[in-house]
């Protein structure tokens, strides 16, 4: 027979008699989980003192899912109350109300994973109110409804190495023993921890090593280009056969072609080249007839004179 072959018809007198005895078992519950954490704590001292740390390691693993219980008891009781108070709201409505569904969901889920049975009698009753599908995308939280703190605490996963080593720390405290937590064996090394060893070794290449100068403005324009991404080699060759003592090859010249006839770099031992240009026209040069008054040097003025007197006559 499986889980939901019984038909059953929704009661919300069962749903609230359910959920108020789901509220007293839970407390019950949490009284005496809280009783065997004290007694827990006495024997894992004891052990502390005899210096049996393995042991009062792996049952302090048994404290910590304790505590945890009772830490998802006391959500799971505010739950029950909610819902017990909004019985009515429940029965009325057709689908499951929207600010109810974490608590419904959570109830629904936490029902075979803790040791009160009133919970599967409400969760059957949310069966029959929303149907089995409903039930069933509670159990895996399809819907992502159910409330994430409960379904941590209520995890079976093994305690964490360092969480531990933190109880163990409390509990000597607490009875006074002077306890070294270097002697505890862990799976993972709470004092130093190893780093990632996946990642590839930094500088094992003795013949290779990236520049750690970092970037500046108005560097000269050999270590901007070297910077902005150009496509040049290593300023070391990482080939042993290769002569590291070279100058890199960035350091020659790698800027553009200048083409004003000007040399880029200013070298005194090197003459100055330019381009070839027109020669200019000497000084009092005239073009063709427009030559105009005094522009010949060697001009004469006596001529000029008796010409003027010439025409002077002939009026």
């Amino acid at each position: 027979m499986g889980l939901f072959d019984k038909k059953e018809k929704f009661d919300k007198n069962a749903l609230k008699s359910n959920l108020k005895m789901a509220m007293t078992r839970v407390s019950l519950l949490k009284n005496k989980k809280q009783n065997s954490i004290k007694v827990q704590k006495r024997q894992v001292a004891e052990l502390l003192q005899s210096e049996k740390d393995e042991s009062a390691r792996i049952k302090v693993e048994n404290i910590i899912r304790e505590d945890y219980a009772i830490e998802a008891l006391e959500i799971l009781e505010l739950f029950c109350d909610l819902v017990h108070t909004r019985i009515q709201l429940i029965a009325e409505s057709k689908t499951c109300p929207h600010d109810m569904k974490e608590a419904v969901s959570t109830l629904i889920y936490a029902a075979p994973r803790i040791e009160v049975k009133e919970l599967m009698e409400i969760r059957n009753q949310f069966s029959a109110k929303y149907g089995k599908d409903f039930v069933e995308s509670a159990m895996e939280n399809k819907d992502l409804a159910v409330n994430q703190r409960v379904m941590f605490k209520l995890d079976v996963k093994v305690p964490e190495p360092y969480l531990c080593i933190d109880y163990l720390r409390e509990i000597a405290k607490e009875n006074g023993i002077e306890w070294d937590d270097s002697n505890v064996v862990t799976d993972v090394d709470v004092h130093n921890p190893v780093p990632n060893s996946n990642l590839p070794p930094m500088n094992n290449n003795p013949s290779f090593s990236m520049p750690i100068e970092p970037i500046q403005h108005n560097q000269p324009f050999q270590t901007q280009q070297f910077h902005q991404g150009t496509n040049l080699p290593p300023p070391y060759s990482i080939n042993p056969n290769v002569n590291n003592n070279l100058p890199p090859p960035y350091m020659n010249d790698i800027r553009p072609n200048n083409l004003s006839g000007y040399s880029v770099d200013f070298n005194p031992n090197q003459p100055i080249t330019y381009q070839d240009v027109p020669t200019l026209a000497p000084q009092g040069t005239t073009f063709g007839n427009t030559s105009g008054f005094g522009d010949d040097p060697n001009y004469d003025f006596d001529d000029l004179q008796k010409r003027f007197e010439a025409l002077k006559k002939r009026e």
